[in-house]
């Protein structure tokens, strides 16, 4: 996998969101701090803090306009065709080389860890095999649009985040232009969800202004910092439409590439052009380099391009180029097994369903009665007037509630709490505390029971000392093997309660948490068979903000993350804890398909009558007949699959 600097995004800064002009919702929107690092990664000299300004209608007329004249501008050429040769040898890798990602369709970390890697197009633009390969993704265009108003620069280290646009340190750009810059994502580290975004642009501006501010990535194609583009489209050199203006990156330490081409994560290719005429291309005003032209047509300069479909048409092109390469009998038998693995379509699917949600940033246009357009808003309706509920009724919950994961949430990440069946243990000032009972491992834990009780066929009783086998349950991310297993048994038996056999959680008639001396002794009294009590290992900590108490559980639930089942009556409680006792060791694809429809079932017993909250929103995933409900429960068992069946280490 690649590496990435993972970063929670701060919210800071609180707005005010008319609706209706009868009520004002108090809503928390992320600022965006970027980092502009020069042109290459070592270069770091400045940053950028972007604001997303949500002014809905202008921003939409604007982008609109702008959307539509830059599709005016542009012609994809027709005689211009891109070659691709594979390198065979990793050490030809250089600036300018391109690497295509192959479906890993047994680990699948391109389809659940990192979904924008899956078919991605990756240009190298900085390559060091003693340090660090650096590359951007080519097709995940975006429809953000940025001005230059959102922009602020100022000094690394400086103390002051609101140095003006146009003093000596910022080349004296104009504070009052109002330049737009269509934007890419180019990968996770830097990426416009990161607390210190990265801008690159890539160009095929070849004066020598340009040529000053750029490095070559190859013949006609540069690569330059915001910064320097800015300066450009000023200066009056080039307009902001001559640049492709990626967020983000994605690179690879030393050997790590290797370890992945050879692992069969990744094909290397070089990229030329055939013979053209340049001076034709010149006065038709089309690029003269054919990954330029291919990045138009695949992105925002093509008008019938939307950024659902993820670019998987842009990969597909160099993939079939790539195939037709007769002189790599390698690489066409690599396509080959990528052409079963594309009648797979789910690894397509999460794809386009992580666009919709992170790159598809205007969301739904609407008309208005003037002919005019407007951005609708993007928080929900249901996420509105949860925020009133909860404003006016605090929600009330506390350790021993079950609690239940989202049907629609968990889709393009931490998937294993979709449709989760979750035990609140506890809440402290720093987090809140739960573990998942819902999804057995294939990890057995021996209890050696001694003095067990024993009758043989002829009625002889004697004691002796047994085995019993449980099943470990994964209860979290957190208290992994590197922390020290956490061990936690549970059980819901009045027998046990009524012997007073482990803790309560909160209350008599509570699920109860035991020690493995108590577990032992119940087994050795026969009091009740050992199927009744389950052992879960690890636990979800969900932290909260530091010297207050909103985050945790209460953050989960505001959020729509989880849900309080409510489950009062230890009758609905014990049909839950019966069909999750049913559940058996994960051992085969037959086995993991059973626990993972008990799984479904012990979420579905958690409803109340009339429970209307659990519904999922209807929806189909772009450009397919696939339900959203449905691609969220096939992703929480190709989890199941990878995490708990083939064992892959699991890591928030």
């Amino acid at each position: 996998m690649l590496r990435s600097t993972r970063h929670d995004i701060k919210e800071e800064t609180t707005i005010i969101i008319n609706r209706d002009n009868n009520r004002q919702i108090e809503s928390t929107y992320r600022s965006i701090m970027f980092h502009h690092g020069g042109i290459k990664r070592q270069r770091r000299k400045q940053f950028i803090i972007i604001v997303l300004v949500l002014s809905f209608s202008l921003y939409f007329v604007q982008s609109f306009i702008i959307h539509q004249e830059s599709s005016r501008r542009l012609s994809i050429s027709s005689q211009q065709a891109v070659s691709l040769r594979e390198i065979d040898d990793v050490e030809d890798i250089q600036e300018g080389t391109i690497v295509l990602s192959r479906v890993e369709s047994r680990l699948g970390c391109h389809d659940l860890k990192q979904t924008y890697l899956h078919k991605a197009v990756v240009l190298i633009i900085d390559h060091d095999p003693d340090d660090f390969t650096q590359g951007i993704i080519l097709n995940r265009a975006s429809d953000l649009i940025l001005h230059d108003r959102d922009i602020v620069y100022y000094e690394e280290g400086s103390d002051d985040t609101t140095t003006n646009v146009d003093d000596d340190n910022n080349n004296s750009l104009s504070s009052s232009s109002s330049t737009s810059w269509r934007i890419h994502f180019g990968g996770d580290i830097g990426g416009w969800y990161e607390e210190t975004p990265q801008l690159l642009c890539l160009h095929a501006i070849k004066s020598d202004t340009a040529l000053a501010v750029s490095d070559p990535i190859f013949d006609g194609v540069f690569i330059t910092s915001h910064l320097g583009a800015r300066s450009l489209v000023e200066s009056g050199e080039a307009k902001s439409d001559d640049f492709f203006t990626f967020s983000g990156f994605v690179g690879w330490e030393q050997n790590q590439l290797q370890n992945e081409i050879d692992r069969g994560s990744w094909y290397l290719a070089s990229l030329v052009d055939e013979d053209v005429d340049v001076e034709a291309a010149k006065d038709k005003g089309e690029e003269q380099h054919a990954l330029m032209n291919l990045l138009g047509k695949y992105s925002w300069k093509n008008i019938n391009y939307n950024p659902q479909s993820a670019g998987l048409e842009f990969w597909t092109r160099l993939m079939t180029d790539l195939k037709g390469d007769e002189r790599s009998s390698s690489a066409a038998a690599k396509v080959g097994e990528d052409d079963v693995v594309q009648q797979q379509s789910f690894t397509d699917l999460m794809l386009k369903e992580w666009a919709t949600q992170r790159l598809l940033v205007t969301k739904e246009i609407i008309a208005t009665d003037d002919d005019k357009y407007e951005k609708k808003s993007e928080v929900e309706d249901a996420d509105i007037f949860r925020a009133i509920k909860a404003a006016a009724d605090p929600i009330s919950v506390s350790p021993g509630n079950i609690l239940k994961g989202s049907g629609s949430k968990y889709i393009i990440n931490e998937q294993l709490f979709h449709k989760a069946t979750i035990l609140f243990l506890q809440d402290t000032p720093e987090a809140s505390i739960g573990v998942v009972l819902n999804l057995p491992t294939k990890d057995t834990y021996t209890l050696l029971v001694r003095d067990y009780l024993t009758t043989d066929d002829v009625g002889k009783k004697s004691k002796t000392n047994k085995a019993f086998d449980f099943v470990a349950r994964y209860g979290g991310p957190s208290g992994s093997r590197d922390e020290g297993e956490q061990l936690i048994w549970l059980h819901d038996s009045d027998i046990l309660k009524d012997k007073e056999i482990g803790s309560p959680i909160s209350g008599q008639t509570s699920i109860h948490v035991c020690s493995e001396k108590e577990v032992e002794k119940a087994i050795r009294n026969n009091l009740v068979p050992p199927n009744q009590f389950f052992l879960v290992k690890g636990f979800c900590a969900w932290e909260k903000d530091a010297g207050s108490a909103s985050g945790g559980v209460y953050g989960q639930l505001l959020n729509g993350n989880l849900e309080d089942t409510q489950i009062y009556a230890p009758s609905q409680r014990k049909k839950m804890w019966r069909i999750l006792s049913s559940q058996r060791l994960l051992s085969s694809e037959e086995s993991l398909r059973e626990n993972f429809e008990l799984a479904l079932s012990a979420w579905e017993a958690t409803k109340q009558q009339n429970d209307s909250s659990s519904k999922t929103k209807s929806r189909n995933i772009f450009d397919s007949n696939v339900d959203i409900s449905t691609l969220a429960d096939d992703a929480l068992l190709a989890w199941m699959k990878i995490f708990l069946l083939y064992e892959a280490e699991y890591i928030l």
